[in-house]
């Protein structure tokens, strides 16, 4: 616990304040000149051979490896997954694509056939109507004859 010279080196007042408090007064001696000095723990002393030394590269040297052989399997893995992702993306591209091209191509088609239906119906109308023109021309021409 302590020693006598702790005891010694210590000093404790007491002292009875207002309002029923009281008041501790801890007073510490000197600081010693010399502190202890410090123990120092020895550790074993370990004879280190060649064998131990190479043993202990060679596992770090395999350590190494390791890890780097774990890094280049996880670079590949994330490389192979964006590989997956863009040829996805390229799938998908292509087959908007087509689907796009095929919309617009009937589109485009069913125009046109309406196109050519309008223009049939207005090439039959102006023949009605250059026949009827014809026909009025005639009458007249066949009247004006008549009158002659």
């Amino acid at each position: 616990m302590s020693s006598p010279t702790d005891a010694d080196a210590t000093e404790i007042r007491c002292q009875e304040q207002s309002k029923g408090g009281l008041k501790f007064d801890v007073i510490l001696a000197d600081p010693a000149a010399t502190p202890p000095a410090p123990k120092r723990t020895q550790s074993p002393t370990r004879t280190k051979s060649v064998e131990n030394i190479e043993e202990k590269l060679k596992a770090a040297e395999e350590r190494r490896l390791s890890l780097e052989a774990s890094k280049i399997a996880s670079i590949a893995a994330k490389l192979s997954k964006i590989e997956e992702a863009s040829k996805k993306k390229d799938e998908q591209t292509s087959v908007f694509i087509t689907q796009t091209k095929e919309a617009l191509d009937q589109k485009m088609e069913t125009h046109v056939e309406k196109r050519d239906a309008y223009l049939s119906i207005i090439k039959t109308k102006l023949k009605d109507h250059w026949d009827s023109i014809e026909k009025t021309r005639q009458t007249l021409e066949k009247q004006t004859l008549e009158l002659r």
